[in-house]
């Protein structure tokens, strides 16, 4: 029942953002955005201790609770730009995005052995990726499914709206190494906790963070080029694609330091762009929940 009735209400704002303009529709986004921050008092303390995590000096400060809140606002907006992305087609999407970097992701492409693309919940990721599939290079799209069946294939409808595909965890290696060998892109997102048996410890804003291993442990294996990816909101409501150059492994006799300094390598590009818009990071996730035996 809860599943039907949470499908319910999103379908509801579906038909508000149906009948609106898509600027009304970022509107009511933030709107949303502003009622989750002060009515679900649990997200807001998990994203303003994650800011006292990552920005030490600016702890209870003013300026920390408005990043918290400019990123409720932000979520709610790419939220109802997902429900407003699933009705209209290509050239909408394009009149809405600029790219930068593109010839990085063209180059990795023609070496033949597919793309690792990474990014991070920061921006508009989900837009990213379906405006690549409308370039001609779609993507295989690494995902954990939502707890709700009705409101993942909501979601699924408007992944795969522009060719791409996902590849569900519970068969992640086999799809992606499939795809590597088609040539294909595979995007995976690398910011998120993970259990300390899937994956390394890479500092993240100076602590330890419980982070994927997939990405490098592919990279090493399959000499597939590894492009970072990300979808910066711009101030008019369009969004920037910017395709960093390809991050090249480093030479270690062991695989596994490896595999550690390659993660932590990509981990410090993601970083890099919280640190210079930290208002489009998804800060409600526990990023730090896992930490080494040593560590309190």
């Amino acid at each position: 029942m809860r599943f039907w009735l949470e499908w319910l209400g999103v379908e509801g704002l579906s038909l508000a953002v149906a009948i609106l303009p898509r600027q009304g529709g970022l509107a009511l986004g933030r709107l949303l955005g502003l009622f989750f921050y002060y009515l679900c008092p649990r997200l807001r303390r998990v994203a303003l201790s994650n800011l006292d995590i990552a920005f030490p000096s600016t702890s209870g400060s003013r300026e920390k609770r408005r990043i918290a809140r400019r990123s409720f606002f932000h979520f709610g907006s790419v939220m109802m730009d997902i429900l407003w992305g699933r009705r209209v087609e290509w050239e909408a999407i394009q009149r809405m995005v600029e790219y930068q970097g593109l010839e990085n992701l063209e180059r990795a492409y023609r070496k033949g052995r597919g793309v690792l693309l990474f990014t991070g919940h920061f921006g508009h990721w989900e837009l990213m990726g379906v405006a690549q599939g409308y370039l001609g290079f779609p993507l295989k799209v690494l995902s954990r499914p939502l707890d709700n069946p009705y409101l993942e294939r909501m979601l699924l409808s408007y992944r795969c709206k522009s060719g791409n595909k996902v590849i569900y965890k519970r068969e992640a290696v086999k799809g992606i190494l499939g795809a590597l060998r088609n040539k294909e892109g595979v995007a995976i997102l690398i910011d998120q906790n993970t259990l300390p048996q899937e994956g390394v410890f890479v500092r993240f804003f100076g602590r330890w963070a419980s982070t994927t291993s997939l990405l490098a442990s592919l990279a090493l294996r399959t000499r597939a080029p590894i492009i970072p990816a990300f979808a910066l909101p711009l101030r008019d409501g369009r969004y920037r694609f910017i395709y960093e150059e390809e991050i090249e492994p480093e030479e270690f006799a062991d695989r596994s330091e490896a595999i550690v300094n390659l993660t932590q390598r990509c981990t410090d590009v993601i970083e890099g762009y919280i640190r210079r818009y930290p208002e489009y990071w998804l800060w409600i996730h526990q990023r730090w929940k896992s930490q080494p035996p040593h560590e309190d």
